[in-house]
C-alpha cells in the first residue's frame, strides 16, 4: 500500500496550562510526517478534563477543512513501540470500509470485542483513549449531541455509536512521567490498559488459530 502522500490531520487538545504535558505529547509526532498536528485550546469541566465542547470545536475545524477523517489526540498521548505508519494508514481504510465511526489506538476499558481482523476489533464500550481517529460520516452527529455532563470526553464517544473498534497491539497508551510518582487513578488506568490489551492477545490467538489459519 503506497503511504507516502497520506498525511492525516490531528487536533491535539490540551491547554498552554497543562505544561510539560503539551509539550510532551507535540514531541510524539517529531519526525512523524504522516500527521499534520493542529493544537486546540481545550474547554475544562469540573473534573478538569476536555469537555464535550472541545470535541465540537475539533469537528468544526474538521469540517472547515473538508477533512475525511481527524485523530482527536489527548496530550497524555505516547505511542506504543508497535506503532508503524503502514500499520495504522491500512487499519483506517480497511475501519473505513467495514463501516467504522470511531477507531482508538487503544483503550484502557472495553466489556466485548469481536475481531475483525488480525489486528482491528470491534467492541461494545470503551473508556480512555488518547489517541480517536473520528471518521466525517459521523461528524454531524457530534455535532447534534449535547453531551452527558457526568460522563467523561470517551464515554461520551463510546455511548454515541456502536461502529466503533481498537487497533491492537495498541499504537497510543496513556504517558505519565516516570518522576513523582503515580497516583492511585494513573495506577488504575495503567493497569486497565495493561488488562486490556491481555484480553486481545487471547481474541487475537483464537483468530491466529480458527480464522487465519484455516484461510
Amino acid at each position: 500500500m503506497e503511504t507516502a502522500n497520506i498525511e492525516l490531520p490531528v487536533y491535539l487538545i490540551g491547554s498552554q496550562f497543562d505544561g510539560g504535558t503539551v509539550e510532551a505529547a507535540f514531541k510524539q509526532f517529531e519526525g512523524r510526517d504522516e500527521f499534520c498536528l493542529s493544537m486546540i485550546d481545550d474547554v475544562k469541566d469540573a473534573r478538569g478534563k476536555p469537555d464535550w465542547q472541545t470535541v465540537k470545536r475539533c469537528v468544526k475545524k474538521a469540517i472547515e477543512a473538508q477533512e475525511d477523517l481527524f485523530v482527536l489526540c489527548e496530550s497524555d498521548h505516547i505511542f506504543t513501540a508497535q506503532y508503524h505508519k503502514d500499520y495504522l494508514i491500512r487499519n483506517i481504510i480497511e475501519a473505513h470500509g467495514q463501516g467504522c465511526n470511531i477507531l482508538c489506538g487503544g483503550v484502557a476499558s472495553f466489556q466485548d470485542a469481536v475481531p475483525l481482523s488480525r489486528n482491528r476489533y470491534w467492541i461494545d464500550s470503551f473508556m480512555v483513549s488518547s489517541f480517536t481517529i473520528i471518521y466525517v460520516k459521523f461528524y454531524q452527529n457530534l455535532l447534534d449531541e449535547p453531551g452527558t455532563e457526568n460522563l467523561t470526553l470517551d464515554q461520551n464517544l463510546s455511548k454515541m455509536t456502536s461502529h466503533k473498534m481498537t487497533l491492537y497491539p495498541f499504537i497510543s497508551v496513556r504517558n505519565y512521567p516516570k518522576s513523582g510518582g503515580l497516583g492511585t487513578l494513573q495506577c488504575e488506568i495503567m493497569y486497565r490498559f495493561t488488562n486490556s490489551g491481555m484480553k486481545l492477545k487471547i481474541y487475537q490467538e483464537a483468530y491466529d488459530r480458527y480464522i487465519l489459519k484455516n484461510r
